[in-house]
């Protein structure tokens, strides 16, 4: 069933239109791997087999940009903040994985706007609420929600 399901979806794939992300929450939820938008200097995606760039970040849980974006400093986390082993095979593999993004977080609007698809974590599980954004609030209208 599944070679069926991922057979068709390769055949339309190709056809797609790519949608460059518009605010910081689509951007941070792109995947790394096997992401067209992202890769190497020979072109290629990046991805997670043998000895590619991201092999230890993948098994490690690294996998979406978010991973590796600091939102308090607003910067590129370090190996230490991946919890990585410092030497220089993932020294190396992070600074190929940095360089294939082609966009800075910090260039994005933390805000959705009107158009945008956001998602939030559903707390205690795994899945996630998904919303479309028809409206957006001047500051002074923002609310407040207390966790």
């Amino acid at each position: 069933m599944w070679k069926s399901i991922l057979g068709a979806w390769m055949s339309i794939r190709p056809g797609l239109a790519k949608k460059e992300p518009s605010n910081l929450a689509e951007l941070v939820r792109q995947p790394i791997f096997s992401n067209p938008s992202l890769t190497n200097a020979r072109g290629e995606p990046l991805g997670v087999n043998g000895h590619s760039e991201g092999c230890a970040f993948a098994r490690a849980g690294h996998t979406r940009i978010r991973d590796f974006w600091n939102d308090d400093t607003q910067e590129w986390k370090n190996l230490s903040d991946l919890k990585m082993h410092v030497h220089t095979s993932n020294r190396s593999s992070k600074d190929i994985i940095i360089g294939s993004i082609p966009w800075r977080p910090d260039s994005f609007s933390p805000c959705a706007q009107p158009g945008d698809w956001v998602s939030t974590p559903s707390s205690g599980t795994p899945l996630e609420w998904v919303y479309y954004v028809l409206e957006a609030l001047a500051d002074s209208d923002r609310i407040q929600k207390n966790n």
